[in-house]
């Protein structure tokens, strides 16, 4: 009995300084009821993996994190074995490699390549949601189970503070697994170190097996309206913010014909060349913006290259009258809110009225997101400052 308190005392120390961990990685991307209903949870969820004696068994990022900082080096090590062994296990129960692989034609590669990555896209998706098949691979390799990440920065912090590990898969492929996330990709990742063969000096090849996404959700442009309906048939009410990789920037063409799109990346060019001022840009956008919520059509910011050096939206270019802060937030939902008097209304100017009840009008179909040509390794650093990042889901496009 003398030990109950005691215990009860620990797991709330834990549980509190995951709590405090989770605050201040997320402060500044919700809202503060938000981050205060999720805390609420967290603080419960944390108390009940404060005995737990690997991070291997912690289902919330910040656990994780809290975790590995008590554990030895030969710990952490053991918990990455314990990740291979599954691995190898799994993999050794799909039966043997069939044959090479061949990596030449990048993401596409064999057919045996697309049929490993789908299956591991599958297993190790990243909102840790489970279908009914998955359930039964995660009883016989508990250790492959991925933690419940909701947020990009809590996964930006697991990939911060684990590391890569390299396995062969059943197609005879080497694929790589993180060991926190658990995420699984079949290009080498950026930040992957080999352990076992420290000396490789070949950078062509380091290069090639670079992943192009950089760790994020990525998707081929055919599809991409399949991919983004998935986002919200599972919940996921961030704004998109589409990273275009194809070749001859098709993700503008398809949204030039598919959307009410606007092109901004002109304020590349200072006014002094251009001779085009931000206030006229802006009302383009606005007047689009207005031509969408009227017709519930989606409507697609293009930003080019556009970094904060060029367009700051955050402090600078939006304005509630003419290009609302919340747009960004929950693909432009935020604009229909409150009720009694929606923001978009803000936005209408007199010729923008509808002409049978000259009351401004717009339709709850409308949805916003924004197209940037930045690549996924230098989009948050050149965006960050510029766009509220935390309220949106970037998406690697590519064609290959």
């Amino acid at each position: 009995m003398g030990a109950g308190p005691s215990t009860a005392g620990s797991n709330e120390y834990f549980a509190f300084n995951v709590v405090k961990r989770e605050y201040e990685l997320l402060k500044t991307s919700l809202s503060d009821s938000e981050l205060h209903t999720h805390l609420e949870k967290l603080f419960v969820s944390a108390k009940a993996e404060c005995s737990v004696t690997s991070y291997l068994e912690c289902r919330e990022p910040s656990c994780i994190l809290e975790k590995i900082e008590t554990m030895s080096p030969d710990d952490m090590s053991n918990c990455r074995d314990r990740i291979l062994e599954a691995l190898n296990a799994r993999e050794k129960a799909k039966g043997a490699p069939k044959g090479e692989a061949d990596y030449s034609k990048g993401f596409s590669g064999t057919a045996a390549d697309t049929k490993a990555e789908k299956e591991f896209e599958k297993m190790m998706r990243e909102s840790g949601g489970e279908c009914p098949e998955e359930s039964d691979e995660y009883t016989l390799y508990p250790a492959l189970r991925p933690p419940n990440i909701l947020y990009r920065e809590q996964e930006a912090a697991l990939r911060s503070a684990g590391s890569w590990c390299r396995f062969l898969a059943a197609s005879g492929c080497y694929m790589y697994c993180h060991s926190l996330t658990r995420a699984v990709v079949s290009l080498r990742p950026e930040d992957y170190q080999d352990e076992e063969d420290k000396d490789v000096t070949d950078k062509a090849e380091n290069e090639a097996d670079k992943d192009p996404a950089n760790g994020l959700p990525s998707c081929h442009i055919t599809e991409l309206p399949t991919f983004l309906e998935r986002l919200r048939t599972e919940g996921n009410k961030k704004t998109p913010l589409l990273l275009d990789g194809t070749d001859g920037s098709q993700t503008l063409t398809y949204y030039s014909m598919k959307a009410m799109l606007e092109d901004v990346s002109g304020l590349v060019v200072p006014y002094a060349t251009s001779g085009v001022k931000r206030s006229d840009v802006m009302e383009r956008c606005r007047s689009r913006l207005v031509g969408a919520l009227k017709s519930g059509s989606t409507f697609v910011l293009y930003l080019g290259s556009i970094t904060v050096e060029h367009a700051d939206f955050k402090k600078k270019l939006c304005k509630k009258d003419v290009f609302p802060s919340e747009l960004f937030q929950e693909s432009g939902a935020k604009l229909f809110a409150p009720k009694s008097n929606p923001r978009f209304k803000l936005l209408y100017r007199e010729s923008d009225m509808d002409e049978g009840t000259g009351d401004p009008a717009a339709k709850e179909e409308f949805k916003f997101m924004c197209v940037s040509t930045l690549n996924p390794y230098e989009y948050q650093e050149k965006l960050e400052d510029s766009l509220p990042l935390g309220y949106m889901y970037p998406v690697y496009v590519h064609n290959l």
